[in-house]
């Protein structure tokens, strides 16, 4: 049965491109870091309690309450297995898709993932921090999750007031630390000058912000000589994240925006603004995006993700977790120290 909408707009709601869940891709990625450690299942959920024994002290055998309340405890195979196929504890289905036809109903499963088992995974087959990332990023997303259309609702462009673009889009590097170094204030005046005619001009095309499997985004990695990933730089470094994305869909970008996702606290996460405009695109077409960024102080590895809405919040692609994403590493203070000569004996 359409909806009242889709009858008023006088045609059915597209089909829409179908992955994971978020919490999904985020137990796939948990299983495949641990697959990528041994074969032997038994040795893997063998580290796994190593790591948790380490971080967790107090945990012991056996399962306490599930979700979000669980506490640290050591697992089992059965526990494992569960968990990364989406059966542990089960999450309902994101309002999105609730009314929508799945020909594969296991795609909809995701597992509650506890913070602490993230976490252990990450610490107990080298993720570096990626894991714990991912589930940031998957937590903001599940609130994002439960409206339909799948969308965000803060840092949206009607927050951003008439005549202060510029000063809404450096708040978040501005907090983080010193003054702006002179290309990153150019880069957020450049910015600034295209957000203001979009939120004085209404969009024409407001009516085409719905996902639509038609649609899709790819990225062929032309600017990583730039701007590599896993970047080693000072802390409270200053730089610009550069993608080039590529329409490779039949659906022309108009009125496009990439948003931060599960930006955290400036002193422990890049600091950037939480959302630039992408140019628009037709298909075959290329847009370049520049985000400015902010590195925390404190040695560490940290990473950024960024995902492709309109300006409703509603996301182009809300079937996958992951978007663009920048890696920065912090070093100690005493590795970003200018070299000296070696003494001459």
């Amino acid at each position: 049965m359409p909806s009242a909408r889709d009858l008023l707009r006088g045609r059915p709601r597209k089909e829409l491109p179908l992955h994971l869940v978020v919490n999904r891709e985020l137990t796939a990625a948990m299983r495949q870091l641990r697959v990528a450690a041994g074969d032997d299942t038994a040795h893997t959920i063998e580290l796994l309690n190593m790591a948790i024994t380490d971080l967790y002290p107090q945990a012991r055998p056996g399962r306490t309450e599930y979700g979000r309340t669980s506490e640290p405890h050591l697992v089992d195979k059965r526990y494992v297995l569960a968990l990364e196929r989406g059966h542990h504890s089960q999450l309902p289905p994101p309002r999105w898709l609730a009314n929508r036809a799945v020909g594969d109903k296991t795609l909809t499963y995701g597992s509650r993932v506890p913070a602490w088992l993230a976490r252990a995974y990450d610490h107990a087959f080298g993720a570096d921090g990626y894991l714990v990332d991912m589930f940031v990023w998957a937590t903001a997303a599940l609130a994002d999750h439960d409206h339909d259309l799948p969308r965000l609702t803060r840092n949206l462009p009607e927050h951003i007031p008439v005549g202060q673009e510029y000063e809404y889009l450096a708040e978040p590097l501005v907090s983080a630390g010193d003054e702006l170094e002179p290309h990153i204030h150019a880069l957020l005046l450049e910015e600034a000058e295209r957000v203001r005619p979009r939120l004085t001009t209404p969009p024409v095309e407001a009516r085409d912000w719905e996902p639509s499997a038609e649609d899709a985004s790819g990225n062929l990695g032309e600017a990583e000589e730039e701007m590599p990933e896993g970047i080693v730089l000072a802390g409270g470094s200053q730089f610009v994240a550069h993608w080039v994305i590529h329409n490779i869909g039949r659906v022309p970008w108009r009125d496009r925006w990439l948003f931060r996702v599960g930006q955290g606290p400036a002193e422990a996460s890049l600091a950037s603004p939480h959302l630039i405009t992408i140019p628009d695109t037709d298909p075959g077409g290329s847009a370049e995006l520049r985000l400015p960024i902010r590195a925390p102080r404190r040695p560490g590895t940290y990473r950024a993700c960024v995902k492709m809405g309109w300006p409703n919040g509603v996301y182009c692609f809300p079937s996958t977790l992951l978007g663009l994403i920048v890696t920065v590493i912090v070093p100690p203070d005493d590795l970003t120290s200018p070299a000296v000569d070696w003494p001459v004996r």
